[in-house]
């Protein structure tokens, strides 16, 4: 400064002294005071706020001096409420005021959330803000909005502002509210990428990152980078997130190994082993590891064309010899039935020339065995159709399938007709029938079986089979069940092809078996009948004739008789009671004769007289 404005600022602070110290020979009171500057305000002369209390007032101008000398003994951030308090001064003429300092870029002000801010405030918290990045590392802005109570979006913006700048760090490009130094992110590398390469197992995402204290997204931003470049071995098994595992190679290389020696030894698979060893989707890991494999996928393991050779030589060789063999000896243990009835089928099916079927799910029996088997029950098959012939049963079961299907088609044309009549119609009329009177409309009536004539029964067994049951019918087949699963189980048991067969194996073959013997049963003896039929027609016939010839003799010696008698006119004595005898003794053998046929016709023991002796004391009364 030079000597001359010195001596001018000494003059005007001696006038100003002066001003001081001189009194006025006039004074205005307080109240002429407050009239006076009232008036002024009304005549819009003067411009002034009244403070709180109403005592001073202050220029529009002063009072934005004192908001920015509070604002600068505030460090550049005050809350509006606070400058009202300490200015003594109405909130609405602080905020007009501070709004009137926000529109004027000189001053370098704003309001945030009721707080007037100064820049050199933003560039003092840019460099608070770049020492906690520095110090952390790291950044969340909604650390910063608790911390200091600014409003995200301000903050985002004031730390976008100041990046590279008064802020030294990065952004990150997958969250913009983080930001980190390049440091940092190098320090987490080198902890991620030790602990990655010193994994051996796999191992859960969580404990990671528990380990290397980072998160989730800069983890995985890391682990990109890191295998991009090739600085780690291995692959995350699952989605992205605390739930995915990482693999290390050396584990899926351990693995890979062991599955492939285990299937070069074995030739199979199993899922339950491929679990254990940590891999999730098995047949999607056998598929990749043995593309060129012709694999056969079972409910529990996987086979190899080397355990399916094996199986297909050994049916060939059971179809060769005819003989039945049960794969599950060589088949793995680990195999259930349900694999062996599988793969089975399967070697089956590639194989269509051979005749062979699948029982008790893992046992092959040839076609060629099935058919001896059958062709062995033959002499039983006679003789159970002759049992059937012989006790009726049969036949009774074939006139009730008859009168069964009689009856379906009466019903069905009933019901086309309308002419379907209730159960207690039914009912009713049963009930009326039962109660006839007198003779033999009220008699109940019992249907005897029909019985074949030729066999020799008597009577009495005639009438002990009348209370027989018929054999049952399948309604399936609608075949009469003439042998059953029992007898075939026993005649198997003498069968040299079926030594050391389970009872399993001979209970499932012989209900194979029974349908098309049932069927050659039903046969037979519908044969059996048949023949006996015929052979009952011509004895009748035979018997007829010898009837017809008795019969005519026994007539010629009563005709005879008569001419004899007609010779004894003159004495009708002797001619009646020669008359009686011939009654009593031709005439008794013609119907003894014709009783004897009918009782032969219809299976009734007859013991018809042939001697005349009981009528011998009338004859010798003559």
């Amino acid at each position: 400064m030079s000597a001359v404005d010195w001596e001018e600022v000494k003059r005007l602070a001696a006038d100003f002294q002066k001003a001081q110290l001189s009194s006025s020979a006039q004074k205005l009171s307080e109240r002429n005071c407050i009239i006076v500057v009232g008036h002024l305000i009304h005549e819009k002369l003067l411009e002034v706020i009244s403070t709180s209390d109403g005592k001073e007032y202050v220029t529009p101008q002063h009072l934005s001096r004192e908001i920015q000398d509070e604002l600068y003994a505030s460090k550049g951030r005050i809350n509006m409420v606070e400058l009202a308090n300490s200015l003594n001064v109405d909130l609405t003429h602080i905020e007009a005021r501070c709004a009137e300092l926000v529109r004027t870029p000189e001053t370098g002000c704003s309001i945030i959330l009721g707080q007037l801010i100064h820049n050199s405030y933003l560039k003092t918290l840019a460099v608070l803000i770049n020492e906690t990045l520095q110090l952390k590392g790291t950044l969340n802005v909604s650390e910063l909005t608790t911390q200091y109570d600014l409003p995200g979006d301000f903050l985002q913006h004031l730390v976008e502002k100041e990046l590279n700048k008064s802020i030294h760090g990065q952004q990150d490009a997958k969250d913009p509210r983080v930001f980190f130094t390049e440091r940092f992110v190098a320090r987490c590398r080198a902890a991620i990428r030790g602990a990655l390469l010193g994994i051996q197992k796999p191992t859960p995402i969580a404990s990671i990152l528990a380990i290397c204290n980072v998160s989730e997204r800069l983890f995985f931003s890391i682990f990109e980078g890191l295998k991009d470049s090739k600085q780690i071995a291995g692959v995350l098994s699952g989605k992205q997130g605390l739930n995915a595992f990482f693999v290390p190679a050396i584990y899926s290389k351990g693995q890979s190994e062991w599955v492939n020696n285990f299937y070069k030894q074995n030739g199979y698979l199993e899922y339950s082993s491929l679990t254990r060893l940590g891999i999730s989707d098995a047949q999607g890991f056998i598929k990749r590891n043995f593309p060129n494999e012709k694999i056969l996928y079972l409910p529990s393991c996987a086979v190899g064309p080397l355990l399916f050779d094996q199986v297909e030589a050994s049916i060939e060789d059971a179809v060769s010899t005819s003989s039945w063999i049960d794969l599950m000896p060589i088949l793995p243990s680990v195999m259930s039935e349900q694999d062996a009835a599988q793969i089975v089928q399967d070697a089956l099916r590639k194989n269509k020339q051979t005749k062979a079927e699948v029982l008790c799910m893992s046992m092959v029996v040839p076609s060629t065995l099935i058919s001896s088997l059958t062709n062995a029950l033959e002499p039983l098959v006679q003789v159970k159709a002759q049992e059937a012939i012989n006790s009726g049963k049969f036949l009774q079961a074939e006139a009730e399938q008859r009168i069964q299907a009689t009856m379906s088609k009466k019903s069905a044309a009933l019901d086309e007709d309308g002419g379907r009549t209730s159960k207690q119609d039914e009912r009713r009329k049963k009930a009326t029938g039962g109660k006839g009177g007198g003779g033999t409309q009220g008699r109940e009536t019992k249907t005897k079986s029909i019985k074949k004539k030729t066999y020799g029964k008597s009577h009495a067994d005639s009438d002990d089979d009348d209370d027989e049951t018929p054999a049952p019918v399948s309604k399936k087949s609608g075949l009469v069940e003439v042998i059953t699963v029992k007898d075939i189980k026993k005649e198997f048991v003498s069968q040299a092809s079926l030594n050391d067969c389970p009872d399993e194996l001979i209970n499932e073959l012989a209900a194979r078996i029974l349908p098309s013997v049932q069927q050659q049963a039903n046969l037979a003896a519908r044969k059996i009948a048949e023949t006996a039929k015929a052979s009952q027609v011509q004895s009748s016939r035979r018997t007829h004739g010898e009837l017809q010839e008795r019969l005519s003799n026994l007539l010629s010696s009563i005709r005879m008789f008569e001419k004899g008698i007609k010779m004894f006119q003159s004495d009708s004595e002797t001619q009646k009671g020669l008359t009686k005898y011939m009654l009593k003794s031709l005439g008794s053998e013609i119907m003894g004769e014709i009783i004897k046929y009918v009782g032969q016709e219809h299976q009734i023991s007859t013991a018809v007289p042939t001697e005349a002796s009981s009528i011998t004391p009338e004859v010798s009364r003559y």
